[in-house]
């Protein structure tokens, strides 16, 4: 139910923040057409399950639980062809994994999407919000005493955001953002064998998604068109 309600809270965020910004008072420097490029990347945490069972695995493979938070990172490019809407093609990477001596377990998710999002000019600062639709691959890797597997599935991708964003100038944005990455797609077992013992772990790529914060910064040339009539 907690996830449920973070993406609820961070799909409305945008339209409350266009709602509400600049209702009360006038506001000469809201809603201004945005026109330029930009060029980043991001980086954070957020929230990684491989599945029930692959506590109990690492457990017999003399390794912790895999942990319950994962490092994302990526970046992409911006173009702002009209008034407040700006398209980007963004990619990036969760990656979470345990390792002891020479056993390991690892996981990891790779995508794309291509991201429209709205922008509104508040002054001081803008404040965004988009869905990224794409496809990626998700991957499970273990190696226990020098045998190694691994298992990989295909995945489509939803990527809604929402954030905040402060232009230090025309050349250089620093952002804060909240967003869900949607991986949907087929189950995976991943199998090998050491000893005579077999060893499962079955996944989906939705395991490898989940809600996340993180900065971004991006350079380039953004402007307020008003400025340049």
């Amino acid at each position: 139910m907690r996830k449920e309600i973070l993406v609820l809270t961070i799909l409305l965020l945008p339209l409350l923040a266009f709602g509400q910004v600049g209702y009360k008072r006038p506001c000469p420097y809201c809603d201004l057409p945005l026109k330029g490029f930009a060029v980043g990347g991001f980086g954070g945490l957020g929230l990684f399950s491989v599945d029930s069972d692959s506590p109990y695995v690492a457990d017999e493979m003399g390794l912790d639980e895999m942990p319950s938070i994962a490092t994302r990172v990526g970046g992409g490019f911006y173009f702002y062809p009209a008034g407040n809407i700006r398209l980007g093609l963004l990619g990036g990477m969760n990656w979470a994994g345990v390792t002891e001596g020479d056993n390991s377990l690892k996981a990891n998710a790779i995508w794309a999407v291509v991201m429209p999002e709205f922008v509104r000019t508040t002054g001081a600062m803008r404040i965004y919000g988009g869905l990224g639709i794409g496809g990626g691959m998700a991957s499970v890797t273990a190696q226990e005493s020098g045998v190694a597997a691994e298992e990989q599935t295909d995945m489509f991708t939803l990527y809604p955001k929402a954030g905040i964003e402060l232009p230090f100038s025309e050349n250089v944005m620093l952002s804060f953002e909240l967003s869900y990455l949607w991986l949907l797609g087929d189950t995976k077992t991943l199998s090998w064998e050491v000893e005579d013992v077999t060893r499962d772990i079955d996944f989906t790529p939705g395991e490898f998604g989940g809600p996340s914060a993180s900065l971004s910064l991006y350079f380039g040339r953004v402007y307020e068109a008003e400025n340049y009539r």
